[in-house]
């Protein structure tokens, strides 16, 4: 068995971009609610 192919050190740069760029669009996507949200109501009033 290859022990350095197992080592969990090489994953987890991968997960933290994985999880960085998930919480990116998560932010751009709420921003992007929000903005949605607001103009919305500015066009009922």
């Amino acid at each position: 068995m290859k022990r350095r192919a197992l080592r969990p050190s090489n994953q987890i740069p991968v997960d933290i971009q994985i999880y960085s760029l998930f919480s990116i669009t998560l932010s751009k996507a709420s921003v992007f609610e929000d903005i949605v949200h607001l103009m919305g109501q500015s066009s009922k009033f």
